[in-house]
């Protein structure tokens, strides 16, 4: 599923992805695949849509996302 990060909470370590479905999904900084701190610095600089893919989960606490990858990387070609 594809969506865009809507909060990072970055001493918490998590946040919420906003789905093409329109729907929030939790993740946790280990649900990234590896451009977490990437994610916190341009989030506080103000990027304003960062776009993700990832797998949705139907959790018991409720809607996760998982194996989260970034889509865009600004100044940087191809990631």
């Amino acid at each position: 599923m594809n969506g865009t990060v809507k909060t990072v909470e970055s001493k918490k370590k998590y946040g919420f992805i906003r789905a093409e479905d329109g729907k929030d999904y939790f993740f946790h900084k280990d649900d990234f695949l590896g451009f977490w701190q990437d994610l916190v610095v341009d989030y506080q600089n103000g990027s304003s849509i960062i776009k993700v893919e990832f797998v949705a989960d139907n959790t018991p606490k409720g809607l996760r996302a998982s194996n989260v990858n970034r889509l865009d990387w600004p100044n940087q070609a191809n990631g």
